[in-house]
């Protein structure tokens, strides 16, 4: 994912209304903002992938890992890192939906003795 595209995820799970607002939330300038946008920056760098990912409530491996993906020329390593990426995304989807079953889960294993 274009390193931008983790900055308007930033700005729409914040309800903000500019990218400035976000470049504040993440601890970049508005110039550094416009230079992901324009692509002239193809990454975020760990500590701002760290950041991105604590604002989104994520594993920040997943981040860290895509952000590797997309900055790497080397088609091996991209690949790669891009299998990471989406390996964390699908772990975290299930953990997720393993945490909204445990209710459910819970009252069915009870038993009740008269």
């Amino acid at each position: 994912m274009k390193s931008y595209e983790w900055i308007k995820k930033v700005r729409t799970a914040l309800e903000l209304t500019s990218d400035n607002q976000a470049a504040q939330h993440i601890g970049i300038t508005r110039s550094a903002v416009s230079m992901h946008k324009a692509g002239k920056v193809k990454a975020l760098n760990d500590g701002q992938c760290m950041r991105v990912a604590e604002l989104l409530g994520i594993n920040p491996a997943e981040v860290i890992a895509d952000q590797h993906a997309e900055a790497t020329e080397n088609p091996a390593l991209k690949s790669v890192w891009q299998n990471m990426a989406k390996t964390l995304s699908q772990s975290a989807a299930l953990a997720v939906t393993g945490l909204a079953l445990l209710p459910a889960m819970e009252s069915a294993s009870r038993i009740y003795i008269m």
